[in-house]
């Protein structure tokens, strides 16, 4: 009789504790989605196109032809595409292709599975004709835009400049500053910066000898902020139709201090007869935080 007591009581005390564990997971804090808030989720690997190596050559002329009074010149302009990204690019996944002369569309195309795994490549090609003589620069764009989500938009575009004079070989050796980049680090002796310009001979010819190059790192006000200059032996300047990346380091003692934005411009001396001076800066500006 003792022990259907005891087992009775226990039976009740289990009963009145139940209550008090639906109440402790009553107690913890709902997880409630707040609006207009994007709520984490899963990572989702991404492709990513990118497009290189824009380049332009001469195929065909009429100049020097007989009878011909509006001579034409063929042109081949060709790019790559490159899957860059983590992840394959879909499969039926489109791509529209624009390339432009000058600013103006010349090509508008649409295709499909172009890319495929991770580092899969595509050629691209496009023959243009233009007049002989109708401009004096040429500048060729691709932009894709792919028709699925990329990890990154900011290399869907090349682009390539030059001048007629470079199609047949005659001309001055044009040189183009096409990417400028800067980092520094700090260290025990202070900072140290370093500069990364990217120079492309857009020409079909060398540099001339007794000609010295010579970067500047300009502000706005076209004052020099830096000068590196005696370096052709060490860091060549490209041969015709290459690029050549140049690395130049300063210390902030050698520096304006500051906070201030400068472009890399490269200059010729004596002058080498350059056609196209607008690309002898670079199209980027880098800002520089110089607290000595």
């Amino acid at each position: 009789m003792g022990g259907r007591v005891m087992t009775l009581a226990a039976a009740a005390a289990f009963l009145l504790a139940l209550p008090a564990f639906g109440q402790t997971d009553q107690m913890q804090p709902r997880q409630v989605p707040k609006p207009n808030v994007p709520q984490p989720g899963p990572y989702r690997p991404l492709p990513d196109v990118e497009v290189t190596n824009a380049h332009f050559a001469l195929v065909s002329t009429e100049l020097g032809q007989s009878g011909v009074e509006f001579p034409k010149d063929t042109v081949r302009f060709t790019a790559q595409l490159k899957n860059v990204g983590p992840a394959p690019c879909p499969k039926g996944g489109s791509y529209h292709i624009q390339l432009t002369r000058n600013r103006v569309s010349i090509a508008n195309s649409t295709a499909t599975d172009l890319l495929g795994a991770r580092g899969s490549t595509y050629a691209y090609s496009f023959v243009d004709t233009i007049v002989h003589g109708a401009a004096k620069e040429l500048t060729y764009r691709i932009t894709v835009t792919p028709g699925f989500a990329q990890a990154s938009t900011a290399n869907d575009s090349a682009f390539c400049m030059g001048y007629e004079g470079m199609l047949h070989g005659f001309g001055y050796v044009d040189f183009a500053v096409t990417d400028f980049t800067s980092s520094f680090v700090d260290g025990p002796g202070g900072r140290t910066f370093y500069f990364v310009v990217k120079v492309r001979n857009n020409s079909l010819r060398y540099l001339t000898i007794g000609c010295s190059p010579t970067v500047y790192l300009d502000r706005a006000d076209h004052s020099h902020a830096a000068t590196f200059s005696n370096f052709q032996n060490a860091q060549p300047l490209p041969d015709p139709l290459r690029t050549a990346t140049l690395t130049f380091s300063r210390k902030g003692s050698e520096l304006p201090a500051g906070s201030y934005a400068v472009h890399a411009v490269l200059e010729i001396t004596p002058d080498d007869g350059d056609p196209i001076r607008g690309n002898n800066t670079s199209p980027q500006s880098v800002v520089i935080t110089n607290p000595h």
